[in-house]
């Protein structure tokens, strides 16, 4: 596998070629490779603005938080829906993937479980995040600088790319598997992108997911699930359901948690400094994962 095989322009579509210090395609459109590896495909106005999709600030406390292994859960689960499948290879493909380290790590479970190729493309509006993204994917051993214009690479591989997921710059029928998670879900893309058997995981918030902050930070917590309701086109092929406690025992914690999600935006002054306040909880963990297959 190589990912010149499954990436194209996001202008015109055709496939892309490397060139010195870039990619181009036939009708001259040119990207460059930074020098973290990656290349950039955000619209024209987006492309060159780092305030595009999570701030640094975010995408920082989001990485410190999730590196306690307080979500690591998910990406067990993942990756043992993804290796139901019998096949030689996996090309899978994150939407919505902030700093990697969930596409980081599914990718080496794959690995783990199967022994055999796996490829993660992910890709996010946050150019910062693509930053962070290319060097854990580096030091964990499943990136090369030169991915565009080198040979196959062998073993496992997680490249990113700072992209509209709802106009995503691959082929059609290239991927294996999808992953949502906690993102908006371009169902038109994925339906595009989809290969005849593959699927797409959706990872959402259960109805008491991080109940008890919520219960500091708002005077009236809504209650819902979030599954996601599917369009024509789409069958539901399975549902796993899962509940658990963290004991968070940081303010630090507690802080960046707060700052990796929307309730941060949404909750005021004074809500926010009771729960720095708390100096540690005990928070519900409840989440969904729902896949989903094309319809035949």
């Amino acid at each position: 596998m190589h990912i010149l095989d499954f990436i194209r322009c996001p202008v015109c579509g055709e496939r892309l070629h490397p060139a010195e210090g870039s990619i181009l395609c036939p009708n001259g459109h040119t990207y460059d490779i930074a020098r973290q590896g990656y290349v950039n495909f955000l619209p024209p106005g987006k492309a060159s603005n780092p305030r595009s999709g999570d701030d640094r600030g975010m995408l920082e406390a989001r990485r410190r938080f999730l590196s306690k292994g307080y979500y690591d859960r998910f990406d067990d689960t993942v990756s043992d829906l993804v290796c139901r499948r019998d096949a030689e290879g996996t090309v899978l493909m994150d939407l919505g993937c902030g700093d990697g380290y969930h596409t980081v790590r599914t990718v080496r479970e794959i690995f783990g479980h199967t022994g055999r190729g796996v490829m993660a493309l992910g890709f996010d509006a946050s150019k910062n995040g693509a930053v962070m993204a290319c060097r854990l994917a580096e030091d964990a051993g499943l990136h090369t600088r030169g991915l565009f214009t080198g040979p196959d690479a062998e073993g496992p591989e997680a490249h990113f790319l700072p992209a509209n997921i709802f106009r995503l710059p691959v082929a059609g029928q290239c991927a294996d598997a999808v992953i949502s998670m906690f993102a908006p879900i371009p169902w038109d893309e994925v339906r595009r992108i989809l290969k005849p058997g593959g699927e797409l995981i959706v990872v959402s918030a259960g109805r008491e997911h991080l109940i008890e902050m919520r219960q500091v930070i708002y005077e009236k917590v809504e209650i819902g699930d979030f599954r996601p309701e599917a369009p024509s086109g789409f069958g539901c092929t399975g549902t796993k359901a899962d509940r658990y406690t963290i004991s968070v025992g940081k303010a630090e914690d507690l802080e960046d948690l707060l700052k990796m999600t929307p309730h941060y935006y949404r909750a005021t002054g004074g809500r926010k400094e009771e729960l720095r306040s708390r100096g540690s909880m005990d928070l519900t963990v409840d989440v969904n994962y729902t896949v989903f297959g094309l319809d035949v």
